[in-house]
């Protein structure tokens, strides 16, 4: 079940760089469908990651430190999509937040997958 969070979990994330790039340049209109897409594998990857993670602390198991930023890239990506863009700029500081905390994320379940830790 571990495996099956990893890929959900890193393949969402390189699905969200790609929609960063688009947030780069304000022209480009921006896919909703792509966005519903990357929040939905997201929670499916955090669920999955959570219900992997039976007694993981207790074990020594990284994964549960991973599940913190990933969690809370998790709340500031529903931030994002619920809250009113009310001016042009929008939430660069949340959206770069987002993208902040499921890369720290990203890596140490990376890190866990690999066994370094």
């Amino acid at each position: 079940m571990f495996a099956l969070a990893f890929y959900t979990i890193v393949l969402t994330a390189l699905g969200g760089a790609a929609l960063g790039l688009l947030y780069l340049k304000p022209l480009v209109p921006r896919p909703p469908l792509a966005a519903a897409v990357h929040g939905i594998a997201g929670t499916f990857g955090l669920v999955v990651l959570a219900l992997s993670l039976n007694n993981a602390v207790a074990s020594g198991n990284w994964a549960a430190y991973a599940a913190i930023p990933i969690s809370l890239a998790w709340v500031a990506g529903l931030a994002v999509a619920f809250l009113p863009m009310r001016t042009p700029r929008g939430f660069r500081w949340l959206i770069g937040s987002h993208a902040a905390l499921a890369l720290a994320g990203v890596v140490v379940l990376t890190l866990c997958w690999l066994g370094a830790p």
